[in-house]
């Protein structure tokens, strides 16, 4: 009869250990990396505009089911601009939901830096491919200063997806705990 038990809680004890590591897996936010560019001269027909500079932080990989911050930054703030120009960011990346959508325009900032910021969330599983555009327009002219190629990699532990491993976290934590609960009040 003391054998059975201590099989029992030997197995419960592992399941909570496997179960808290899913959990824990899922709870470390996912590794980002910071892009820094430079980009040349933007020419239009009365104005010259040199952006001092482009930068965005982005995550390495997207979880299925968890949202994720994408942010650009586009500092102007040596180069004096005095139209108005519009700066318009599209994100083109199939396979995600996009929050607030996929293109955001906003006049250019003058006096500091001008901010960008998308939620996104993976609604297909495997890697995805996709471009960050950055457009500057005065009047009805229109200048890309940016097209970046962007790749995520699906963010996976043994083979499970971030849903799954919560999930079986979860399932792992309540029955290793009902079986440990359940085998002390044998006793």
């Amino acid at each position: 009869m003391g054998s059975r038990r201590t099989v029992i809680r030997t197995t419960c004890g592992l399941l909570l250990a496997v179960s808290l590591g899913l959990l824990g897996w899922t709870l470390i936010p996912g590794a980002r990396h910071q892009v820094r560019l430079e980009p040349p001269p933007v020419r239009f027909t009365s104005l010259i505009l040199q952006p001092g500079s482009i930068q965005f932080d982005v995550p390495e990989n997207l979880r299925m089911g968890e949202g994720e911050n994408f942010r650009i930054w586009l500092d102007v703030s040596e180069t004096g601009v005095s139209q108005p120009v519009l700066v318009i960011a599209r994100l083109e990346l199939p396979g995600t939901a996009l929050a607030p959508g996929p293109e955001i325009q906003t006049p250019l900032s003058t006096s500091g830096i001008t901010r960008f910021a998308w939620e996104i969330e993976r609604s297909a599983p495997g890697d995805l491919a996709g471009t960050l555009w950055l457009t500057l327009q005065l009047g009805d002219e229109r200048q890309t200063i940016l097209a970046y190629p962007l790749r995520f990699s699906e963010s996976r532990l043994l083979g499970l997806s971030w849903p799954t491993s919560r999930l079986l976290g979860w399932i792992g934590l309540v029955a290793s705990l009902a079986g440990l609960a359940f085998g002390s009040k044998r006793n």
